[in-house]
């Protein structure tokens, strides 16, 4: 294992919610669900635009440090839970997050009005902080 060196002053921060410390947490009880619903939530909040959502594409196997069928197990227990959405649109599969905003993209996508492939996503962009700023 190799000793991690520590946090810097340029760090950017995510925001999680609430919800994962004072519910989530204590319930999951496997480290692919935790590792895959920590990973969507940074990737979540590094995203802009409309459409903020992932495929399982976009889950990375050196970034999780999890093969592809512990990342497949992890993202099938965060549907289970109910903390991530899985939405089919043809032969795409979409995880969204299961806030208000996800449930209205779920549901707007199962129903036909509106096709994410049409209106596009945003890929993830570094957020510069005011020491990158300067």
């Amino acid at each position: 294992m190799n000793k991690f060196k520590g946090f810097t002053d340029s760090e950017t921060f995510t925001q999680l919610p609430d919800a994962l410390f004072h519910h989530l947490l204590k319930e999951i009880d496997n480290a692919a669900e935790l590792k895959v619903t920590l990973f969507f939530l940074w990737r979540l909040e590094h995203m802009d635009g409309p459409f903020r959502a992932l495929s399982k594409m976009d889950f990375d196997v050196k970034e999780l440090g999890l093969a592809a069928d512990e990342i497949k197990s992890g993202l099938e227990k965060a549907v289970k839970r109910g903390s991530l959405l899985q939405v089919k649109k043809d032969t795409a599969v979409y995880f969204l997050l299961n806030s208000p905003r996800g449930r209205g993209a779920a549901e707007a996508i199962q129903s036909g009005k509106w096709n994410p492939k049409v209106a596009g996503s945003a890929l993830p962009i570094e957020r510069p902080n005011v020491f990158k700023l300067y």
